[in-house]
């Protein structure tokens, strides 16, 4: 087990406390900003002066548990890039007497946990960009980024020599929300395997108090894409259009209607006609279409529905009226446009028998000329075609922002590389067959 012990600081005397066990090297005191060497009788080798400490919500000497094991928090390192886009990045090393040393990073609000590993193949250092992918610890990793970094800040125990100014070259590989980082300096190169953490997790474990917790202010590449409501909504609808299919596939073959009336009508030839019907189910259909180059035909029109002498329905260009068994308005339909060349009206009829169809002209002396179909039995399907394309947004949504996830991941890496588009199978096969469920229905429409 380890011990923590007291020393003085060699330049100002400042007490600090060592508690990282055997392999620390360096403490950096947080006074004067001096690092001194552990191992060779408190030797002053370098000073951060001027140095200013980051700000975070950590701090040296703070505990807290991660995956179940207890850390200490007993250094910290602050980096910044060498190169566009400037970012800086905090690390603070954790030690726990039982299971070693970890790293926590704390990046614009991001915390990500990491530790060295050796499962790493047996690559040299160009090599890894040009992989499609590589595989270490049971996960495929692609290749993100290669940036330059140095040393801005250095507070307490390390467990190597750390000088302000000193240049790491750090290349990522990603697998959301795990990563790879490889880590090279003059001497050696490192691999450590990161995992994003959920924060409020982090906060709690190490006692972070609300005022000093903080949000991500930016994008991080490890961060997992989470849309709990929109994969819900997205499952659901997937559900829900499979049986809306179902139903409008059912109601295409049962409610597609009988023909029971078709008559020709012109201005010189006013129409009366009896048909009967024989189904209340559904709806009747009464569909008007122009003959004649008029593009005005339509409009010429009036038509007259009855039965055993009280009006049932009436349409014509600036209304259609709906009337109840006492004769009364009950629903009103809107008017068509001015050039409509072909009028549908749905009517549910509530007793069937022998109906009395009148078309009459508006103006006699006016050349035009229209056909009449009349259909029992008819269920209309356009409520299910608007349901449907609800329903197709609602379940793309999430597919939609996890796309524009990914892109920003690939907006986010090295120029020119790893810049395709994937999606795992089981997204492509259930997009497959949404895109089928929905051209079945149009193409049962149509």
């Amino acid at each position: 087990m380890s011990r923590s012990y007291s020393i003085k600081c060699p330049n100002c005397a400042s007490p600090l406390l060592a508690m990282g066990g055997g392999r620390v090297r360096t403490i950096t005191c947080s006074y004067c900003g001096s690092v001194i060497d552990l191992d060779n009788n408190y030797k002053i080798l370098s000073q951060f002066k001027n140095a200013k400490r980051p700000n975070s919500p950590f701090k040296i000497g703070i505990k807290g548990k991660i995956k179940g094991v207890e850390y200490t928090i007993i250094g910290i390192v602050e980096y910044e890039t060498t190169s566009y886009p400037l970012e800086e990045w905090i690390d603070f090393l954790l030690f726990s007497p039982l299971y070693g040393y970890a790293w926590l990073t704390f990046e614009g609000g991001h915390i990500i946990f990491s530790r060295r590993t050796r499962d790493f193949p047996n690559l040299i250092w160009g090599e890894i960009p040009l992989r499609s992918s590589i595989h270490s610890q049971q996960k495929e990793y692609k290749y993100h980024s290669t940036y330059d970094a140095k040393i801005k800040f250095v507070e307490g125990e390390l467990t190597w020599v750390a000088k302000k100014g000193d240049r790491y070259s750090f290349r990522e590989l990603i697998n959301p929300p795990y990563g790879m980082t490889i880590e090279r300096s003059k001497d050696e190169i490192e691999y450590y395997s990161d995992e994003y953490m959920d924060r409020e997790e982090i906060y709690r474990a190490f006692e972070i108090p609300k005022e000093r917790q903080k949000e991500p202010s930016d994008f991080h590449v490890l961060a997992p894409f989470e849309k709990p409501f929109l994969k819900l909504l997205s499952r659901v609808s997937m559900w829900v259009l499979v049986i809306v299919a179902l139903i409008f596939v059912g109601l295409a073959m049962d409610g597609k209607g009988k023909n029971i009336l078709s008559i020709k009508a012109t201005n010189s030839n006013p129409v009366t006609a009896n048909f009967k019907v024989n189904s209340n189910r559904y709806l009747l259909s009464i569909e008007l279409i122009k003959l004649s180059a008029n593009k005005k035909d339509l409009n010429n029109f009036h038509i007259n529905i009855t039965k055993d002498g009280k009006r049932v329905f009436t349409l014509s260009q600036y209304s259609g009226i709906i009337f109840n068994k006492s004769g009364l308005v009950d629903k009103k339909l809107s008017s068509w446009e001015n050039n409509a060349k072909r009028v549908i009206a749905y009517i549910k009829l509530k007793e069937t028998g022998t109906y009395q169809l009148k078309v009459t002209p508006v103006a006699i002396n006016k050349t035009s000329s229209i056909k009449v179909n009349i259909k029992e039995a008819v269920a209309r399907d356009n409520y299910f075609i608007y349901l449907s394309i609800v329903l197709l947004l609602s379940f793309l949504l999430y597919y939609i922002f996890r796309f524009l996830h990914n892109r920003e991941i690939r907006e986010d890496s090295d120029h020119g590389i790893n810049r395709t588009i994937s999606f795992d199978w089981d997204t492509m096969v259930t997009i497959f067959w949404i895109v089928v469920i929905f051209l079945i229905i149009f193409g049962a429409d149509d």
